[in-house]
């Protein structure tokens, strides 16, 4: 089995020496951010990962005591699969059929849901298609179509609800929507500003609570925005740094995580209260680091998960962990030649599972069990 790369940023404008430089490196098998980041955070215990699915792999989930994930075989075909797995046992459940262009994936209202596209032939790319499936035997029990430009991506939100940001925006507005799932209609739509009509990220808090959202525009994010669902309203929001294309976000009642970077450059962690909406510590790559507290760079394409009541970060080569409510860093660690922790930290039970897209040597990439340090617990 294997799991496919994670989505990650659209590449940024890069200076000359910086493209020079990020060669020299991928040559040398070091990675570029690393290098660039001058003092790396410290080095602590190592954490054990051991990869026990190789492949390529994003979206790793749990649900029902499982986890899931898609699996790109890596052909042009784009022919996705959705793999269940044990997580206590290491082993392979279930494997769906393939799934032309499947990119997303969560669990709601009893099923598992994930975006594709109807087809892919040598003619074109067939329309956005939202899929559900069965979580037992990942088999197809219903199909939407959506006459949109582009696939949205799936948010799980509160009491099994299906709801979804991009794909549809029309002028410089990111658009969410909550969607029935036994129709695929849009039963409620937000319209949040963005330069360039983005939805760079979006994610409920841990209780269903409220919806952060991310827009974009211009080569980078622009806003965070705070929804409260059930008022049907927007709460708030506050302007961001422009420091990535697209992020990934976090959240518990009182506070909001949000991690990306652009390919060559260090990655960014931000740091939130959630009311009010105020940026309280970042990554000096965000270029917050004047007026707010600081926390540790990470490499290239930065991703935050809580899982386990704790907040991981991965990247293209550091991973961190974190108490939800606190910015003070519990470990670290920079890997740079073996198997690298870069994002879908979940933990099932007693078991913790993530993704891995980069390293080396082989089996470099897949879905991985991972040890972290005692420190990640205290």
């Amino acid at each position: 089995m294997g799991c496919k790369h994670a989505r990650v940023s659209t590449p940024g404008f890069v200076k000359h020496f910086g493209a020079v430089l990020a060669a020299i490196l991928v040559m040398t098998g070091v990675s570029t951010s690393i290098a660039n980041a001058g003092a790396p955070p410290p080095i602590g215990p190592r954490w054990g990962v051991r990869i026990v699915f190789p492949g390529s792999f994003s979206n790793l989930i749990a649900a029902r005591g499982d986890a899931y994930a898609i699996r790109d075989w890596g052909r042009e075909s784009g022919h996705n699969q959705i793999a269940r797995i044990d997580p206590v046992a290491g082993r392979d459940l279930a494997l769906s059929s393939y799934l032309p262009g499947a990119d997303s994936l969560i669990y709601a209202n009893g099923s598992l849901w994930t975006t594709g596209v109807a087809s892919i032939t040598s003619k074109g790319i067939g329309s956005p298609v939202i899929v559900q499936l069965n979580p037992l035997t990942l088999k197809k029990e219903k199909t939407f179509v959506y006459p949109s430009a582009s696939k949205p991506i799936l948010i799980d939100g509160p009491s099994g609800e299906i709801w979804a940001y991009g794909g549809w925006s029309r002028g410089p507005v990111c658009e969410v929507r909550r969607i029935d799932s036994s129709s695929g209609a849009a039963l409620t739509v937000y319209r949040l500003p963005g330069a360039d009509g983005v939805c760079a990220g979006a994610a409920f808090d841990v209780l269903g609570r409220f919806l952060y959202v991310v827009t974009g525009g211009g080569g980078g994010v622009v806003a965070l925005y705070k929804i409260d669902p059930t008022a049907r309203k927007i709460v708030s929001s506050t302007p961001l740094p422009d420091f990535s294309q697209f992020v990934t976000v976090a959240a518990t009642p009182e506070r909001v995580w949000m991690a990306g970077g652009e390919p060559g450059t260090n990655g960014a962690v931000l740091y939130f209260s959630s009311s009010p909406l105020r940026l309280l510590a970042a990554s000096p790559a965000d270029g917050s680091s004047n007026r707010v507290s600081a926390l540790p760079n990470f490499s290239q394409f930065a991703s935050v998960d809580i899982s386990g009541g704790r907040v991981w970060v991965g990247s293209d080569g550091t991973v961190g962990c974190f108490k939800p409510s606190s910015r003070k860093v519990l470990a670290t660690y920079i890997e740079y030649h073996g198997p690298v922790l870069t994002d879908s930290f979940v933990v099932v039970g007693r078991e913790m599972w993530a993704n891995s897209n980069t390293g080396g040597p082989p089996p470099p990439t897949g879905l991985a069990r991972v040890d972290p340090p005692a420190a990640c617990w205290r």
